[in-house]
């Protein structure tokens, strides 16, 4: 697993290839010239087979960024992990007031770069991090019957019962990992196929107001049907 700083860096990167895709396209485009809008409808077809491989790198680095960034979620998660147990073993059973809530930030703050604050939920505790310098936070949940504050006095868990929705193991090969996603999302139109002849059938058959299938649009998933 690379660390949060490393990813940082890598998001760049890809970013700034987004970038130079885009303006490849754009100079690609500007390119086509041609004394009549016939000519200029020519020169433009011959070069389609060139810009829709701009456009289809283009929204390839864009699921490759949406990964990374979710990569820099797990990452940052389980660096924090350990300072946020070590803030709340220090400051066990104090009142979580303003001061004691600066205190924290601060301190949180010198080890880590990010801020932190603990919100507490009926069942849970929220804690929102955040790196301004970089605009990236998370919002981390304590699992239920484990919060941070009970009675409004700070409480110390393990690291086991720290969490975030949706994120969960770190994608070690992410090239690897959209191919299994382009798998599954050929799968899934096959069945959609299936689906769709069946729903037709039976939508066929409602009159009046008997109630219809509604129906899915697969072309809505951009991130697997552009690339």
């Amino acid at each position: 697993m690379e660390k949060y700083k490393e990813i940082l860096e890598t998001i760049a990167k890809t970013s700034a290839e987004i970038e130079s895709t885009k303006r490849s396209y754009k100079e690609l485009e500007s390119s086509i010239t041609g004394s009549s809008p016939l000519e200029r409808f020519k020169n433009r077809k011959a070069l389609t087979n060139d810009l829709n491989a701009l456009l289809r790198k283009e929204n390839y680095l864009h699921l490759v960024l949406k990964l990374q960034r979710y990569n820099l979620q797990v990452a940052a998660l389980e660096e924090l992990k350990p300072v946020i147990i070590q803030i709340l073993e220090k400051y066990k059973n104090k009142q979580y007031g303003p001061k004691t809530r600066d205190k924290i930030s601060n301190e949180f703050k010198e080890l880590t770069g990010f801020n932190i604050s603990f919100f507490d939920k009926n069942f849970y505790t929220e804690i929102h991090v955040i790196n301004y310098d970089y605009h990236f936070s998370l919002n981390i949940d304590s699992d239920n019957d484990h919060k941070v504050l009970e009675n409004n006095r700070i409480q110390v868990i393990t690291a086991d019962h720290l969490r975030m929705y949706n994120v969960n193991e770190y994608i070690n090969d992410i090239p690897a990992y959209i191919e299994k996603l382009k798998e599954a999302y050929t799968a899934l139109q096959e069945k959609y196929k299936e689906f769709d002849a069946l729903a037709h059938a039976y939508n066929d058959l409602c009159v009046g107001n008997v109630e219809r299938v509604s129906y899915c649009y697969l072309d809505n998933i951009s991130d697997l049907c552009r690339i």
